[in-house]
């Protein structure tokens, strides 16, 4: 059940990349050096997030992934409505 999602991390700026969301989490892989290595392949597991949030970074549509270590990541997805529809099949509250 691997899906693909075109996004961004905001950190320090925009971090171009890709989520790979799979059936035990979400993965944000990045091929960018001059990035931390945790970034490169920042893991999410479904029951280290706590909820997820939707605003607008500029004109850009937003999640911010809120995890149960009261940590927040943000990250533009390109395609948010089918974002939002794979987080409910895996029960994560969006609000």
């Amino acid at each position: 059940m691997k899906k693909y999602f075109q996004a961004s991390f905001i950190y320090s700026g925009l971090i171009g990349g890709a989520i790979t969301v799979d059936e035990n989490g979400l993965t944000f892989h990045t091929n960018k050096l001059t990035v931390e290595s945790w970034i490169r392949k920042l893991r999410m597991n479904d029951e280290d997030i706590d909820s997820v949030s939707e605003t607008r970074f500029l004109l850009f549509p937003e999640m911010q992934f809120h995890m149960k270590n009261k940590e927040v990541r943000r990250f533009i997805i390109f395609s948010p409505s089918k974002m939002k529809e794979v987080l409910k099949e895996k029960n994560i509250a969006i609000i």
